[in-house]
């Protein structure tokens, strides 16, 4: 399960990953996250909740390194990454960013509330 949701006016983009996902959600998730980020200013914020989201196979991790990818291109400035207890999902996280050569800052933090206080949006 995935939700993707673009707030113009704070320049920021909150995706929610939950439980395991299959190539095919992974494909649409990515594909959603690109083109929401269309809608952002260089210099934005991406709040991304993992901590319900389960390691996924590696065609999966494949759509997240992109999507990764394609924001650090449009020009994220920071991520806050709500992690939890999700330490694995996490590590793939940081894996495909770093394959991705997406340099921007990330924040991690437990909670969905922790996440939106970090970046403003509360």
């Amino acid at each position: 399960m995935f939700e993707v949701t673009v707030e113009p006016r704070r320049n920021c983009l909150i995706i929610t990953l939950k439980g395991f996902m299959k190539n095919q959600e992974a494909e649409e998730a990515a594909r959603e996250v690109m083109n929401q980020a269309r809608q952002l200013e260089p210099g934005f914020t991406v709040v991304n909740d993992i901590s319900e989201f389960k390691p996924t196979t590696p065609e999966s991790a494949e759509n997240i390194r992109k999507a990764q990818a394609f924001v650090a291109r449009r020009g994220v400035s920071r991520v806050i990454r709500v992690v939890g207890r999700a330490l694995v999902t996490e590590m793939q996280f940081r894996r495909t960013q770093r394959e991705a050569a997406a340099d921007y800052e990330v924040v991690e933090v437990a909670t969905l509330d922790d996440a939106l206080r970090e970046a403003g949006l509360v």
